[in-house]
């Protein structure tokens, strides 16, 4: 009687609520990050990233998030720790919605380049 009480309440109360949109693969996104200034991009409209790994020049200075819709922080994209800066890597994937402006930084000298590697979806209403 229970579970049938309990499915009939899932039923009644949450068949009826919808998710926000579906998520379709559009494409994988292999960002080049150049060292000493932040590479900026923002997520088309009606897209969302996952982002999935970095690669960098160096263990000593890698891939980082240095920025969100402006709002700076420091967070490694690798398994990289600096706890003398209290700098931890963030946990992956990651994910940013629609409209996000996300910025980029690796490496610490002129000619350093890194990489992030994004899936990028179509969100379906």
């Amino acid at each position: 009687m229970k579970i049938q009480l309990l499915f009939f309440t899932f039923i009644f109360f949450g068949a009826p609520c919808k998710a926000q949109g579906n998520l379709e693969f559009n494409q994988a996104l292999h960002l080049e990050i150049t060292c000493c200034t932040a590479s900026t991009f923002t997520v088309p409209v009606g897209k969302v990233w996952k982002i999935e790994g970095s690669m960098a020049y160096n263990n000593n200075s890698p891939t980082r998030i240095t920025a969100i819709n402006g709002n700076p922080m420091e967070a490694y994209l690798t398994g990289y720790t600096y706890l003398n800066y209290g700098i931890l890597p963030i946990p992956l994937p990651y994910w940013l919605p629609m409209n996000t402006q996300v910025s980029f930084n690796t490496g610490s000298g002129v000619g350093q380049k890194g990489y992030v590697s994004i899936i990028e979806f179509n969100v379906i209403p």
